[in-house]
């Protein structure tokens, strides 16, 4: 495992493979307004806080689609932790009323 040699000569190990550059951006697909993206954002960084997210990222992944009574809206998620990064394309569900109920 290669190790690298820090300024005041001690020596630390790295990990082969970790992303150590800066993250890009997500990739926005039109269709979920902005204001929806806005309220499922804010319910996932709700419950990540719990978890000790230090931040939450969220852009529309696609057009929202009918689901019951009310709507569903697939979005990017990007959920940065103080030791880890986590991304994932998730559903978030709507009532009529446009408030969000669930994210799977």
């Amino acid at each position: 495992m290669p190790v690298r040699v820090n300024g005041d000569g001690s020596s630390k190990r790295l990990t082969e493979g970790y992303p150590f550059g800066p993250l890009t951006s997500l990739k926005a697909m039109p269709g979920t307004p902005p204001a929806i993206v806005s309220a499922c954002r804010a319910a996932i960084k709700s419950a990540a806080a719990r978890l000790g997210a230090r931040r939450v990222n969220a852009v529309s992944a696609g057009p929202m689609r009918p689901y019951q009574a009310g709507l569903q809206a697939p979005i990017y998620v990007r959920i940065e932790y103080a030791r880890q990064v986590r991304e994932a394309k998730v559903t978030c569900r709507l009532d009529a009323a446009r408030r969000v109920t669930a994210v799977i």
